[in-house]
C-alpha cells in the first residue's frame, strides 16, 4: 500500500500533493474536510461515503472527488482497496472553473478513460524515475477535465475551460 507525497514540484500550475495505490482503507471521519481537492476510487470491494448529507456506495472502478473543507466521512463495508491522489499547484484555486462546479463529482472507469490506469501509470513513472513534472501537470489538467465532461452529480454545470 504504497502513498508518495508531492511526487512533482507545487510550483506546478497542477501538482499532485499526495498519491497511492492498492490502499487497505479503513475508516476516516473528516468533519473539517481535507484541504485540498481529493480523489479516492474504489479498487476492490466497496465502502461509502457520507457527503453533503448523502450517503454514496462506492464500487470498484467508481471514484469521488470531494473539494477542500467539506465536510466527509468514509468506510469500508466490506474489505476495501482503493487508489487515491491529492491535488495542488499554483492554480489550485482554479479547479472549481476547471471542473465547472465547486461541488463534489462522482466518477468511474470507462472504455475510453480509466482513472485507476492514470494513477497506476503516474505511480510507475514515478518508481522508475521516468516522471516527467510539466507533462503529469498537464496530466493533471486531462484528469480533471474528464471528471467535468463525464461528471454523474447532477447539479455540476461545466464551465468553460482554463487554458495553461
Amino acid at each position: 500500500m504504497p502513498s508518495y507525497c508531492q511526487i512533482i514540484s507545487s510550483a506546478l500550475p497542477l501538482s499532485l500533493e499526495s498519491i497511492g495505490n492498492d490502499w487497505i482503507q479503513e475508516t476516516i471521519e473528516r468533519p473539517d474536510g481535507y484541504p485540498l481537492y481529493h480523489w479516492i476510487q474504489t479498487t476492490a470491494g466497496q465502502g461509502e461515503i457520507w457527503i453533503d448529507g448523502q450517503n454514496i456506495l462506492l464500487k470498484e472502478g467508481q471514484g469521488i472527488l470531494i473539494p477542500p473543507h467539506m465536510p466527509h466521512t468514509y468506510h469500508p463495508t466490506d474489505s476495501w482497496e482503493t487508489c487515491f491522489a491529492t491535488f495542488n499547484g499554483t492554480i489550485q484555486e482554479q479547479i472549481p472553473k476547471i471542473l465547472g462546479t465547486d461541488q463534489w463529482i462522482l466518477g468511474e472507469n470507462t472504455d475510453k478513460y480509466s482513472y485507476t490506469d492514470w494513477i497506476e501509470q503516474t505511480l510507475e513513472r514515478y518508481k522508475s524515475y521516468q516522471i516527467n513534472s510539466l507533462t503529469t501537470s498537464k496530466d493533471i489538467y486531462s484528469f480533471l477535465q474528464q471528471l467535468a465532461q463525464n461528471n454523474v452529480h447532477a447539479h455540476a454545470k461545466i464551465a468553460q475551460p482554463i487554458y495553461f
